[in-house]
């Protein structure tokens, strides 16, 4: 598998997705603090309007 390749079809497929407007359903975004934390749901408010947000500690 070409990882590059693979990435630019994300993208495309990403830009395809968010054309089509913002999810409404409920999003539940979870991070671990030592890890990603609030920005999974930075990244998810790029698609939805209803992203609510945990971060588990440790």
């Amino acid at each position: 598998m070409d990882i590059r390749r693979e990435l630019r079809a994300d993208v495309a497929r990403n830009e395809k997705f968010a054309a089509r407007g913002e999810l409404r359903m409920p999003i539940l975004a979870i991070g671990g603090q030592e890890s990603f934390g609030g920005s999974i749901a930075d990244q998810w408010r790029q698609y939805a309007v209803n992203v609510d947000s945990r971060v588990i500690e440790g």
